[in-house]
């Protein structure tokens, strides 16, 4: 059997190849132009990145780090919370899954939702699982970077040490916020992301307008955000 005749027998139709291509374009070409556009244009990645240097050359200043190591706690907090979130939601998912003809009975009563087969339910589902399994990998890996800035802030140098030594504490403990901050980053793309997967189960049409959305969306909050131009100012 070909796979044109697979993808006949599970009812997806061109519209909906169409709407999945779409949104992985609009995922994977947003990620690329933020990562091109940050290194020319002030962006909350890149701002972020200044205040975290400051804060890194503000901390070996200080005798007593409670301050900063609090600081961190609550970074590490946050990135293990949606951790925690990310793991139920895909538990969640994998229920519907388990679960598909009362799941779409449940879908059918939406206005608007457009009929469609037990196949084509779950690759709908199967897209929303890979998409969080992606954000469980980011917000995971930032929290395990932020317990590793936490390990190297208790080997800061004291600040009757070398100037030597505080600059190589300064450069390693900036990088690793940011590498942790990128990663929390991407991990709450993909929620924007999963969103608007979500709406494929409604209508592949709603699912390109949103895919469109959100990258409106993002790249508004990222490079056009009140919060940026607070942070620049």
């Amino acid at each position: 059997m070909s796979i044109t005749q697979e993808i006949n027998m599970l009812g997806v139709t061109w519209i909906d190849v169409l709407a999945v291509l779409y949104f992985l374009i609009c995922w994977f070409s947003y990620a690329h132009f933020a990562s091109v556009k940050t290194q020319s244009n002030p962006s909350l990645y890149s701002v972020l990145h200044d205040y975290r240097l400051e804060w890194s050359r503000r901390l070996i200043e200080r005798e007593v780090r409670i301050m900063d190591s609090n600081l961190i706690g609550t970074l590490h907090r946050n990135a293990s919370l949606l951790v925690s979130t990310t793991i139920f939601i895909l538990a969640g998912l994998i229920a519907v899954l388990g679960a598909t003809d009362r799941a779409m009975l449940i879908a059918a009563s939406l206005p608007f939702t457009v009929t469609t087969t037990a196949g084509l339910w779950e690759l709908k589902v199967l897209l929303l699982i890979i998409v969080f399994v992606h954000a469980f990998f980011k917000f995971s890996w930032a929290m395990w970077q932020f317990s590793i800035a936490t390990v190297l802030m208790g080997g800061a140098p004291n600040t009757t040490d070398s100037e030597s030594l505080k600059q190589d504490f300064i450069k390693r403990h900036t990088l690793l916020l940011s590498l942790a901050g990128t990663n929390f980053n991407h991990g709450l793309r993909a929620y924007y992301f999963g969103i608007a997967a979500l709406t494929w189960i409604v209508h592949p049409l709603l699912f390109i307008l949103a895919s469109s959305w959100v990258v409106s969306v993002l790249y508004k909050r990222e490079f056009r955000s009140q919060s940026l131009r607070i942070l620049l100012e």
